[in-house]
């Protein structure tokens, strides 16, 4: 195993327990103040990392919760960087019940 493999690992391990605290926390703050970038993000939960915020927005974008929207300008470092969003298009997996109150698509 590489060393960036173990220190990654390591690294994952240490933020387990918290994950499901900081999805939530980033949902929250994205349902309340809208579409935001990673800075934005940062400021509004007080974390001072974007390593804080960063991994857990791929993983929610992952699992369907969020979607990047566009790009604006950080006020941090003044570069173009996506926005992230709730993603209203959710799709029902193929054979699964549909829990968003709509109908599924007969084949």
């Amino acid at each position: 195993m590489s060393i960036t493999t173990e220190t990654r690992r390591a690294a994952h391990e240490d933020i387990k327990p918290e994950k499901h605290f900081r999805h939530q926390q980033i949902m929250e703050a994205i349902t309340e103040h809208g579409p935001m970038t990673v800075d934005e993000v940062m400021e509004v939960l007080g974390y001072h990392d974007p390593n804080q915020v960063r991994p857990r927005l791929t993983e929610l974008t992952q699992a369907g919760a969020l979607c990047t929207i566009g790009k604006r300008r950080s006020r941090r470092s003044g570069k173009m960087v996506a926005v992230w969003a709730i993603n209203e298009q959710k799709e029902t997996a193929p054979g699964a019940a549909n829990t968003e109150g709509g109908s599924q698509a007969k084949a």
